[in-house]
């Protein structure tokens, strides 16, 4: 069996659906999977297998596609059409007994899939709404993947008729990348103060993620430092005036993050209820890194996170609540043996998600249904 990746996305990328993908095909190489990943020849790119710290045990083919107008919508859909056909021709024009995956990274690029009479399956991370375009898609899929139940659900109310063709596999982690030194060891090497009190955040500083909470937070917290690491202040589409406690730390190299973890005393994930996808969908990664680092969570209760932990496993806060949101950081400052308590069970639950089980689940679930 031979699977075409297909994805119209610059690679590698620092953004999070870049490290999903990397990491689902070393998976899949890792399991015995033949895999090409094909995506859009744009411009200079870094080694990829570098960039990510992954094994070479899969292709990549860059198609070559046009980019016009990059910094416009009608660019973005010129380059996706055009980027959709190359790819269809590209794989037609193998005339191989292929498996087709794909996440859903935009409309326009997937249109041609079902025409390559191929079995294809895709991941998706979100809900669909119904039109024309994704209701012939879904009427021809073999399957698709999604990372929590409320995606699978949605999915069913729109298109009922997917009822035997979803199954559900949360992200994973690479529990092998930890840091394997020291707290101190890790603030050394990040030029970090060893006397201070640092909770951290890792991730980008998108307006959906919910990372005010922290900042608004800090201000009633003098005494911890706050790094969020991994955007820039230009990211913060609300004016919020920054406490001194607060450092935001620009994007750092995906093999770095490891050490930004292993150095804080607590470890944040945040949600909102202002936003939909972040509220009920959302799976994010760094909840499973968190995990396998052995540190203190505080997380915001939304069904998304409550999908994948519990409260035996992390502190929760109310979403978008400051003062809930103090409480819980003060709490778990001074109460570090229930905090090690929680930091265990969140490791021992968190081993059995690792990229090879997810590959294994959703290859399994791929010989079923072609």
């Amino acid at each position: 069996m031979k699977i075409i990746y297909i994805a119209n996305f610059r690679f590698p990328t620092e953004k999070a659906h870049g490290i999903q993908i990397a990491k689902m095909c070393e998976a899949f190489g890792k399991i015995g999977v033949d895999l090409e990943l094909v995506v859009p020849k744009r411009g200079n790119y870094e080694d990829p297998f570098d960039f990510y710290g992954i094994e070479k045990n899969f292709s990549i083919k860059r198609i070559p596609t046009l980019n016009i107008f990059p910094s416009l919508y009608l660019g973005f859909v010129f380059s996706s059409f055009f980027f959709g056909l190359a790819s269809f021709f590209y794989v037609f024009f193998k005339n191989r007994k292929d498996i087709i995956y794909s996440m859903d990274l935009d409309p326009i690029s997937f249109l041609f899939i079902p025409f390559l009479c191929k079995p294809y399956f895709f991941d998706l991370h979100g809900p669909k709404k119904k039109n024309i375009f994704v209701n012939f898609l879904f009427k021809k899929i073999n399957g698709i993947v999604t990372i929590n139940e409320a995606v699978k659900k949605d999915l069913l109310e729109n298109f009922n008729f997917l009822k035997d063709k979803i199954i559900v596999c949360p992200n994973g982690v690479d529990l092998e990348k930890n840091f394997k030194g020291t707290k101190e060891e890790a603030r050394k090497k990040l030029d970090l103060k060893l006397d201070k009190k640092l909770v951290v955040y890792t991730g980008s500083f998108l307006n959906w993620k919910g990372i005010e909470i922290i900042i608004k937070s800090a201000q009633n917290l003098n005494d911890v430092i706050f790094c969020l690491v991994g955007g820039t202040e230009k990211d913060i589409k609300e004016k919020i005036v920054l406490p001194q406690n607060v450092k935001l730390i620009s994007r750092r190299d995906f093999k770095e993050m490891p050490l930004w973890r292993a150095a804080a005393d607590i470890l944040v994930v945040t949600g909102t209820k202002k936003d939909k996808y972040s509220f009920f969908y959302t799976s994010p990664m760094k909840l499973f890194e968190y995990m396998g680092s052995k540190k203190p969570i505080i997380a915001s209760r939304t069904p998304a996170i409550e999908q994948i932990v519990n409260e035996q496993e992390v502190f929760f806060h109310e979403p978008d609540d400051v003062q809930s949101f103090v409480d819980q950081v003060k709490f778990v400052f001074n109460n570090s043996n229930l905090s090690q308590k929680k930091v265990e069970i969140a490791y021992n639950k968190v081993k059995i998600f690792s990229w090879e089980n997810r590959a294994r689940k959703i290859l399994e679930f791929i010989k079923s249904k072609i």
